[in-house]
């Protein structure tokens, strides 16, 4: 697929819906996707690559941002039904689910820390913070050895960096929170509920525990099984938002 095919692909099937009407939005948002299934998996990579790395000096960044996820679903079921649920697979799956949660909870534990400390601050009227924010965020990557030409690895950014720059991982903790008590943990390490729910349930036994990373990549967003099981980095961090306003 030549460079001028792709773009062609991607003005013809733009345009810019009325977002002032969801239904409309919505409406293109599915004929996009409905008209993108003609195309294999290989296809529609080369076509994301294109519209995420050229197509914002041409549409609006609204509107990129919608047609890379209507390719991006659009991959995802067509690998997804092909994908073999092999015991090996289902135990990979877990592995990354819980390595994912482990990193979580260990970026988790540095922003607690970070927090109490900024907490302290702030309860004794430090002259600066007059608020503050904690954010966790963890990025799982695909490392792929094999990337001969750069087309993988280019790939691989559209899906592990969203273009509108949304951590696909993350949650925070304020000043509003009671940190000493650590009321309301973050959804990502609360094991009171099983996320083995929706495309996920049938696949392992109902007392099999999936936490919510796994949740958020594979049926929230957009990431295969294939995908999901070929994670092989984990970048973790912890933003610090020291806040200071003045009333004139």
């Amino acid at each position: 697929m030549t460079e001028n095919e792709k773009h062609e692909i991607i003005r013809t099937y733009f345009g810019s819906p009325d977002y002032s009407h969801p239904k409309r939005a919505f409406q293109k948002f599915n004929r996009n996707r409905d008209h993108l299934k003609q195309y294999c998996v290989n296809e529609l990579e080369e076509i994301a690559v294109h519209a995420y790395e050229k197509s914002k000096n041409y549409f609006p960044i609204r509107d990129v941002v919608r047609f890379i996820d209507a390719i991006l679903f659009v991959r995802k079921l067509k690998l997804n039904e092909t994908f073999e649920w092999s015991e090996e697979n289902k135990l990979k799956f877990l592995k990354v689910n819980n390595d994912i949660t482990n990193s979580f909870r260990n970026a988790y534990n540095e922003a607690l820390t970070v927090a109490k400390e900024l907490f302290d601050k702030e309860s004794n009227n430090d002259p600066f913070i007059k608020d503050f924010e904690v954010e966790i965020q963890v990025s799982p990557y695909i490392y792929m050895e094999d990337d001969i030409d750069g087309y993988i690895y280019a790939f691989v950014n559209v899906l592990c960096q969203p273009f509108n720059g949304h951590i696909l991982i993350s949650d925070s903790i304020n000043c509003d929170k009671n940190i000493d008590a650590k009321i309301d943990p973050s959804i990502y390490l609360n094991d009171s509920f099983n996320w083995n729910i929706e495309s996920l349930h049938g696949i392992f036994p109902d007392d099999v525990y999936i936490w919510y990373s796994g949740h958020v990549l594979c049926v929230d967003y957009y990431w295969s099984f294939q995908d999901f099981i070929n994670i092989d980095r984990i970048w973790s961090d912890v933003v610090v938002w020291h806040q200071n306003f003045v009333k004139l």
